[in-house]
């Protein structure tokens, strides 16, 4: 049974993922209880990429597990392993001989696999990229560098 003491004229609907409706339950319970709205409520053990979207743990294990790319393995890879700083493209293609255009047709079919994947009509990755330059550069957060590391030593 819905509590509707609490609903009035203010009141509004709005739309939230049934995965965080109990932290927005818990969080509109301490604003009831005097707590500040200071913090926004926990959405759970994900991160939110910069241009990609949220990405979890489970996610990233996922990814590791369907990609067969071994150019997207080694960028990734070497973003993990510098997390939270950007790494050149190109450099990675020269250090694992990689052609730039066998990187280009890797990283477009690696789109195509993520949406595939985890059912999006847009490609997301774990990472996110800019091009300046005329150079690709590509960086990853910390804690999915964690989770990604994790994965590949599972996946080895």
């Amino acid at each position: 049974m819905v509590n509707t003491d609490v609903w009035n004229s203010d009141t509004v609907l709005i739309p939230v993922p049934l995965k965080w409706a109990p932290q927005v339950v818990e969080h509109l319970a301490g604003l009831r209880a005097g707590r500040t709205a200071s913090a926004a409520p926990s959405v759970g053990d994900a991160v939110q990429v910069p241009g990609q979207g949220e990405w979890s743990q489970d996610m990233v294990r996922t990814l590791v597990e369907s990609v067969p790319y071994a150019g997207v393995l080694a960028l990734f890879d070497r973003c993990a392993q510098v997390s939270g700083t950007w790494v050149i493209k190109s450099e990675v293609e020269q250090a694992e001989g990689i052609s730039a255009i066998q990187m280009r047709n890797e990283l477009g079919a690696l789109s195509k696999l993520t949406k595939r994947t985890f059912q999006t009509d847009k490609p997301n990755w774990p990472l996110e990229w800019k091009k300046e330059r005329g150079s690709y550069y590509y960086r990853m957060d910390e804690k999915v560098a964690a989770w990604w590391t994790e994965a590949r030593g599972s996946a080895r």
